[in-house]
């Protein structure tokens, strides 16, 4: 493995979809359990939402693994230790109401089933 041959691409895609999927646990972590939800992580919209990210997380998880095979093995755990380890950081930067709301569980929904289509795709 030489730097010339690195797929740089490919590890930044690997690294975030890394990151996404840590944050996206952290979020999911705060509506469970069901019932210790506070009021703003209650209502019809968060019902139907929450499944569903969490459809997006498997998935993202999934579709990561999925491309980290095309990766060099060395150069994909050094990028997913540090998407990892940027994963909390992004959840902290979401401001609270989509941190603590449906506005994060749609995020989620979102952002991880784009992502993860892509990596399927890609794969």
């Amino acid at each position: 493995m030489n730097l010339e041959t690195l797929d740089l691409g490919g590890l930044l895609l690997f690294a975030l979809a890394l990151a996404i999927t840590a944050a996206s646990a952290v979020l999911l972590g705060g509506f469970l359990p069901l019932s210790a939800r506070g009021p703003r992580q209650r209502g019809p919209l968060a019902a139907v939402l929450l499944p569903l990210a969490l459809l997006a997380l498997l998935a993202l998880g999934a579709g990561a693994l999925l491309f980290a095979g095309r990766l060099p093995i060395a150069a994909a755990v050094v990028a997913g230790g540090l998407g990892l380890l940027a994963g909390p950081l992004l959840f902290q930067a979401l401001p609270a109401r989509l941190r603590d709301g449906a506005g994060g569980l749609f995020l989620v929904v979102l952002a991880g089933g784009a992502l993860a289509a892509l990596l399927y795709g890609a794969a």
